[in-house]
């Protein structure tokens, strides 16, 4: 439970939060909380930062890159394993992947500028980081994967992971981006 942000789930399958977000009213209701208002917590808003300009992580680089018209890689067994996900170096180059030795990173752009990045933990081999990582002051669920070169799209397909998007979309002849999960916000609608 984010206390900050007044809302939390539960991991465990069989718990009705699990599939229902719980809220501190809904928590007080079984859990008798007392007054949490009371600790005077700033409730952290859900809109993005104007004034933050984002940033992949500094110690990243790019997955692969061109020399002389040629694509190469200083991470093969990374682009490799982006590979057997259906992003080959030529996907990973044009939508321009990074990695930090522990993550890959999908960079989210909107109107040209980056506006967030999904980093994806390594799966390739054995590491006890979260899968997921995002820059701090904006929220993913804000935006659609590709959505520059989606926008006028009269069908536009939706996948959970950002891996199969990029090969379904390119693969497959459909318009294919994500939204990030299985949930498709209300930003993402309008």
């Amino acid at each position: 439970f984010n206390i900050k942000k007044r809302v939390g789930d539960c991991k465990y399958v069989k718990c009705r939060f699990h599939v229902q977000a719980a809220t501190i009213s809904r928590l007080r209701e079984f859990h008798n909380l007392g007054d949490i208002d009371a600790l005077d917590i700033p409730l952290e808003t859900s809109k993005d930062d104007p004034g933050t300009i984002i940033t992949l992580p500094p110690e990243s680089s790019p997955l692969v890159y061109k020399e002389q018209g040629v694509i190469k890689t200083a991470f093969p067994i990374a682009s490799e394993s982006v590979s057997i996900r259906g992003v080959a170096p030529d996907l990973q180059y044009k939508y321009n992947l990074y990695f930090d030795g522990s993550r890959v990173y999908i960079p989210v752009y909107s109107k040209g500028q980056l506006v967030s990045y999904v980093g994806r933990a390594a799966w390739w081999y054995e590491n006890n980081i979260l899968r997921y990582k995002y820059p701090l002051h904006t929220k993913v669920s804000h935006y659609l994967f590709n959505w520059d070169n989606l926008v006028n799209s009269e069908i536009l397909i939706f996948v959970e992971n950002s891996f199969n998007a990029i090969n379904y979309n390119h693969n497959t002849g459909f318009n294919v981006s994500t939204n990030f999960g299985s949930h498709l916000s209300e930003e993402q609608i309008n």
